[in-house]
């Protein structure tokens, strides 16, 4: 260690900050287990750790609050009358075909089934929750354009390199300069995986 230089010196005030992320299946503010879709499933409600309204993204320990308020909730309108469901018809036979360990099924796109067309390649990058997969259009030897085809980073993290960082890439011509890019604050996996997705089009482009 050394000295610092000069005689001015600058401080800055700092606060610890408590994140953390929730599982569960997402609810409402009525404490409603909500579907894919973002519907209500009739019937269904969720109460303490048992999923959030925020879950699946950092929070600030609003689940905390969570824990105490959505029980009460939850009892309050699972316990209020309610219109009977319809009759459950279960399936006496389910048609299905098996897939052995190592075939390729429809759950997930490989890099090689996207479409490119004239001077368009594909690139694949590993992203936080699963792969990063990009279209690059060149224009001569340049980018002229990136397209994110498929990516389920965390929204509102990993979804700001997402949305920023495709349009830093356009003029560069080479692995190094795309390397060079400065990624997005908060979102560094991501924005690693978007330049592993760009440089491995760019690979492409080149014929390697």
């Amino acid at each position: 260690m050394r000295a610092f230089d000069g005689k001015k010196y600058y401080a800055l005030y700092m606060l610890n900050a408590i994140l953390n992320t929730q599982g569960g299946p997402k609810r409402s503010e009525k404490a409603e287990v909500l579907d894919c879709n973002g519907n209500p499933i009739p019937h269904l409600y969720s109460a303490g750790e048992c999923g959030g309204v925020t879950v699946c993204m950092y929070q600030g320990g609003t689940n905390i609050a969570e824990c105490f308020t959505f029980g009460r909730i939850a009892g309050k309108n699972a316990a209020a009358p309610k219109d009977a469901l319809p009759v459950y018809v279960a399936e006496t036979s389910v048609a299905s075909t098996p897939t052995m360990p190592g075939q390729i099924t429809d759950a997930k796109m490989t890099a090689a089934e996207y479409t490119a067309g004239e001077n368009q390649y594909i690139g694949k990058g590993t992203g936080i929750n699963g792969d990063v997969v990009v279209r690059v259009t060149m224009d001569g030897d340049k980018i002229g354009g990136v397209e994110v085809l498929a990516q389920s980073e965390t929204e509102g993290i990993g979804s700001n390199a997402i949305e920023k960082l495709p349009a830093q890439f356009v003029g560069l011509s080479t692995k190094d300069a795309v390397n060079a890019v400065d990624g997005v604050s908060g979102a560094t996996l991501t924005s690693k995986a978007l330049k592993e997705a760009v440089t491995k089009a760019l690979s492409a482009a080149a014929g390697l």
